[in-house]
């Protein structure tokens, strides 16, 4: 199997704010990013787009995929840390069809309730990973933007 591997460093004012990696191969990059605590909020949403508008740009990446535990699977930090909002409010999706629309549901509840709680979907959440059928994939182009 052919496989790439290239790893991240972020830093602001030569101070590591984050690290993580991503691996491009024909067009697809999974990619994983670690935002370290004092620097999340702000912006870490920023500093992600930047990391993916380099990789789409060098290696020609169309479609990003998040693997589970980027969001929780065998990693509490990420469950605790709300990444499954963060990766979804910077346009990834669930690929399993029922998160996918348990997803758009909740996050069209906590628009509506300032304050409304995500329960369903991390009950749903936790049974993908659980499943290990939480992919989330997020592409580049007119596809990404039809769904915000």
């Amino acid at each position: 199997m052919l496989d790439s591997t290239l790893a991240t460093s972020c830093s602001k004012n030569r101070v590591p704010i984050a690290y993580g990696g991503g691996w491009p191969f024909l067009g697809t990059c999974k990619i994983g990013i670690s935002i370290f605590a004092p620097f999340r909020g702000g912006e870490s949403a920023f500093l992600m787009v930047s990391v993916l508008r380099v990789y789409a740009q060098l290696f020609a990446v169309e479609r990003f995929v998040v693997e589970p535990y980027q969001f929780g699977a065998g990693n509490r930090e990420g469950l605790e840390s709300g990444a499954f909002w963060f990766y979804f409010r910077l346009g990834f999706r669930p690929v399993e069809p029922k998160l996918h629309a348990v997803a758009l549901d909740e996050f069209e509840q906590m628009r509506r309730k300032p304050g409304y709680r995500d329960v369903a979907v991390r009950a749903s959440a936790l049974h993908a990973l659980r499943s290990r059928s939480g992919l989330w994939s997020r592409e580049r182009g007119p596809r990404a933007i039809q769904e915000r």
